[in-house]
C-alpha cells in the first residue's frame, strides 16, 4: 500500500504540472488527508532488503498486473509492505514443531541482556546464551566441535542447538531392498 501525507501548501510541490487538487484526496490542504494506492512491489536486492514499489492495476480477467503512472508528482510518504514468509502455520494457525522451539531457542540466544523475571527464567534463558567458543571460565573447561564452533548461526548454545536440528531436518532417510 502507498500513502500519500497532506501535501504543503507553500507550493512548490506542484512543480510539475500537476493540478491544484489532489486526484487521491481531494484537497492537498486537507491537515488530515491522506492517499492510499495499491501497489506492487519488485524485489531489487533480497539480501540487503531493498523492494521497489509501483503503484499497480490488477487485471482479473489477464490475470496480470500493470504498473500505473504516479498521477500525484511527488513519490509517496510511506510505504506498508505485507509479505508471508517461511514455512507453512499449522492447521491450528501456529508454527509447527519443532520450528517454534527452535525460534524460542534462537530468540533466547540472541537476547543481550537479562529479561524482568524470575531466577529460573533468567537461568533458563542464560542456559541457551552461554558462548560455547570460551575455553575456560575459573576452573571449568569447555569443548566444542570444530563444525559446530563455525556454524553459520553463532556460537551460543541455542545457536548451536538449532544448528544441529536444522541439520538433522534436512537430511533424508533412505532404504535399499
Amino acid at each position: 500500500m502507498i500513502t500519500w501525507e497532506t501535501r504543503p501548501c507553500h507550493g512548490w510541490w506542484c512543480c510539475c504540472g500537476c493540478q491544484v487538487s489532489d486526484p487521491y484526496s481531494g484537497s492537498p490542504f486537507d491537515p488530515a488527508a491522506t492517499a492510499q494506492a495499491v501497489a506492487r512491489v519488485g524485489i531489487r536486492n533480497a539480501r540487503a532488503g531493498l523492494i521497489t514499489p509501483a503503484q499497480a492495476s490488477y487485471d482479473t480477467t489477464s490475470a496480470t498486473w500493470s504498473a500505473l503512472d504516479w498521477s500525484v508528482c511527488t513519490q509517496p510518504d510511506r510505504v506498508t509492505v505485507r509479505y508471508l514468509a517461511g514455512f507453512p502455520l499449522g492447521s491450528d494457525g501456529l508454527m509447527q514443531e519443532p520450528y517454534r522451539t527452535m525460534v524460542a531457542r534462537l530468540a533466547a540466544a540472541e537476547l543481550a541482556r537479562p529479561v524482568c523475571g524470575c531466577d529460573a527464567a533468567n537461568r533458563e534463558l542464560y542456559r541457551w546464551q552461554f558462548d560455547l567458543s570460551q575455553t575456560a571460565r575459573g576452573d571449568e573447561l569447555f569443548g566444542i566441535s570444530p563444525e559446530n564452533l563455525n556454524n553459520p548461526l553463532g556460537t551460543r548454545r541455542g545457536h548451536v542447538l538449532v544448528w544441529k536440528q536444522l541439520q538433522n531436518l534436512q537430511q533424508l532417510t533412505g532404504f535399499t531392498a
